[in-house]
């Protein structure tokens, strides 16, 4: 009734897993992005940069924020830097396409180290949400 050879493929431990496109490594605690997914997706980045002020597609501009917006469901601090080009996506929505300008492209030049750091692990610890046991409330004064 027990299929050794599926409990040897399943049943043994893996310090490494890809999990929704991430490698979760159980040794280091890090969420890792994969280089593969690091190269390429820096490369569109950097391409959007390179073409300075020109006009951009919804189509282009809804898959850059898309992978953006996947780094930073791990990568939180990165979030707050993807305003900008949400209100561009919603511009470009509305008329097909939108000019970037040189506020974009600045976080655009965030955003790759947001990728490389992203590459270079996250710690799982960063991801738990943990609800406190105590609070202490004071005033002004102390």
């Amino acid at each position: 009734m027990l299929a050794l050879e599926k409990d040897v493929a399943e049943g043994t431990p893996n310090e490494i897993l890809i999990v929704l496109g991430w490698e979760l490594n159980a040794r280091r605690l890090l969420v890792i992005f994969p280089l593969y997914k690091a190269q390429d997706w820096s490369t569109q980045v950097n391409q959007s940069i390179v073409h300075g002020s020109h006009l951009v597609s919804h189509k282009e501009l809804d898959t850059l924020v898309g992978r953006l917006q996947h780094i930073a469901s791990v990568f939180y601090p990165s979030s707050q830097f993807l305003g900008r080009l949400w209100s561009a996506l919603q511009k470009a929505e509305k008329h097909g396409s939108t000019r970037s300008n040189k506020n974009h492209k600045h976080d655009l030049k965030l955003w790759l180290s947001f990728i490389a750091c992203a590459h270079s692990g996250v710690s799982m610890n960063l991801l738990t949400f943990q609800v406190p046991t105590r609070f202490k409330r004071t005033d002004a004064c102390g």
